[in-house]
């Protein structure tokens, strides 16, 4: 017997080249009030750090969560939001310009991994990358979904 499910999730990624402006962060914030989003994943930051408050401008609610891979000199950086009543992450795996996020679609019970990727357009650097997300991904049965732009 074979079963197909469909299940809908709303992942966005946006490489933004640099979240230092006003009037990118309002963008952002609203894509995610308009689209309703599970994931976010905003590539490019180039910020050294993040907080709740940036977090809480971009995506005005209660059950935002998030994770920063934080940009080395003025390159990468990678923000990952997500909505906890909707996609529930259980566990967070990072590296060299990418961030999985291992959870459940809560509507559907779900179980996936959303790895969002900075991939770097060096041959070194993109070698490291995969050399490090091929491992983890075969560690895992769960199903990945890979974004990147």
């Amino acid at each position: 017997m074979i079963c197909i499910f469909l299940i809908i999730m709303k992942i966005m990624s946006w490489n933004i080249c640099g979240m230092g402006f006003a009037r990118k962060r309002r963008v952002i914030g609203k894509l995610i009030s308009d689209y309703d989003f599970e994931v976010c994943f905003i590539q490019e930051t180039k910020m050294q750090d993040y907080s709740d408050s940036l977090v809480l401008r971009l995506w005005n609610a209660p059950s935002v969560s998030w994770f920063g891979n934080i940009a080395e000199g003025r390159k990468w950086g990678l923000l990952s939001l997500w909505n906890q009543s909707k996609f529930e992450v259980a566990n967070i795996e990072y590296g060299h310009g990418w961030v999985a996020l291992f959870g459940a679609h809560k509507a559907s019970g779900f179980r996936c991994v959303a790895v969002g990727i900075s991939a770097p357009c060096c041959t070194r650097e993109r070698r490291r990358l995969w050399g490090e997300l091929c491992p983890l991904k075969h560690a895992f049965e769960d199903p990945w979904f890979l974004i990147w732009m």
